[in-house]
């Protein structure tokens, strides 16, 4: 997959086949979403930035972080074609 930041393109690689149970990518879609996190997101300049995990930090941690409950989550097809550029 390639993404890009504004300034730079970065090829980026998405493990969808784990070798744990259940081997699927599992996502969430949501159009309206709202989490303290995103303010703090928003305020990071564009780039590569190390991010760690402390309670108030930025880091993404989808479950343990409280963005969403896990059983939104739906697998995602790996074998499907679908957009391959951000």
């Amino acid at each position: 997959m390639l993404a890009s930041d504004g300034k730079h393109r970065y090829r980026i690689s998405i493990n969808v086949r784990s070798r744990s149970y259940p081997p699927d990518l599992l996502y969430v879609l949501e159009p309206q979403f709202h989490h303290p996190i995103t303010r703090k997101l928003l305020n990071l300049e564009p780039g590569f930035h190390r991010l760690y995990y402390p309670p108030a930090g930025a880091a993404l941690d989808y479950v343990r972080g409280g963005l969403f409950e896990p059983h939104q989550m739906q697998p995602l097809p790996f074998d499907r074609p679908g957009q391959t550029t951000i």
